[in-house]
């Protein structure tokens, strides 16, 4: 309800052009009636839900990974690269993610004639995940998928590790903060991440070498959430050098729809009438001695 307000405050009291990266899928799922209503531009939102996707919204933008391609990038990488069968899911109850993580999970899993062993889940608020624990771990899976965020996500991976219990742990970019791969140093456990944007590495692509230089110029921490906003920043900024001074929201629009191929320091985007997903690609990344480092 609050994002919802604050949407309509924005929108009709502050006048605001467009939104710009609006965060978490149950909060801008419920403003999606407003946003489609108004015509408002809604640019980056950070959440994967697919309803933001599919089919594509004629004023909404996106570039970070919905949740099947993030959980169908996971599974790809635990089956075929790491040679495991035995997959559990992990997710919050009674909001999007709850469908939107196990839909795509059973899909990807049937086409390589696999199944989940389990799923289980917790509210979003919750503090205990004690019971759905025990029934991840009744099921003996080689490796879980944790779509939760923040401390229900840290709560289950480090109750799991003082099992000692082996298993491997896949999570959604969400999930981790700059401190994540510190807070989880001592834990001795495989930990592989999903994203949408790539390590932070200089040599990776010119852009995130730009986005380390001037954060570290500006006396900050690069971090994963930083580089999100970065390259969108980027990427609208093409959009309204493009439209030029014509700049109505009808204008912009429709010069989102043209931006084909678009290069964001080496980083590929495009955009159509049909198509409101700009890539569809994801980085596996691992947290290895108190370090985001890519996966192996």
């Amino acid at each position: 309800q609050k994002m919802h307000d604050n949407t309509i405050e924005l929108v009709e009291k502050k006048k605001v052009f467009a939104l710009f990266q609006n965060f978490g899928s149950v909060g801008i799922t419920a403003t999606l009636p407003y946003v489609k209503k108004t015509g408002i531009p809604l640019v980056c939102p950070i959440a994967p839900a697919d309803s933001l996707r599919y089919p594509p919204i004629p004023n909404i933008f996106n570039i970070k990974n919905s949740f099947k391609t993030e959980i169908d990038a996971l599974i790809q990488f635990l089956v075929e690269k790491k040679g495991l069968k035995k997959i559990a899911l992990f997710r919050t109850e009674a909001d999007a993610s709850a469908s939107f993580a196990w839909r795509p999970a059973d899909l990807a899993l049937s086409a390589r004639g696999l199944k989940l062993v389990a799923k289980e889940g917790v509210e979003r608020t919750a503090k205990n995940v004690d019971g759905a624990l025990n029934k991840l771990m009744a099921s003996k899976p080689e490796a879980v998928i944790v779509t939760t965020v923040g401390a229900v996500t840290m709560e289950l991976v480090r109750k799991w590790a003082a099992t000692k219990t082996p298993v491997v742990f896949a999570l959604f970019s969400p999930a981790i903060g700059n401190n994540f791969a510190v807070d989880v140093k001592d834990l001795n456990y495989e930990i592989f991440i999903s994203q949408s944007f790539p390590f932070l590495e200089p040599n990776s692509f010119p852009i995130v070498k730009e986005y380390i230089e001037e954060t570290k110029a500006a006396n900050l921490v690069p971090g994963a959430g930083g580089l999100e906003g970065y390259v969108c920043a980027a990427l609208i900024t093409e959009v309204f050098k493009k439209t030029g001074v014509e700049l109505t929201r009808e204008n912009f629009l429709k010069t989102f729809d043209s931006m084909h191929e678009v290069d964001i320091g080496g980083l590929k985007y495009s955009f159509s009438p049909t198509q409101h997903q700009g890539s569809e690609k994801s980085f596996i990344i691992q947290a290895k001695n108190g370090n985001l480092v890519p996966a192996q």
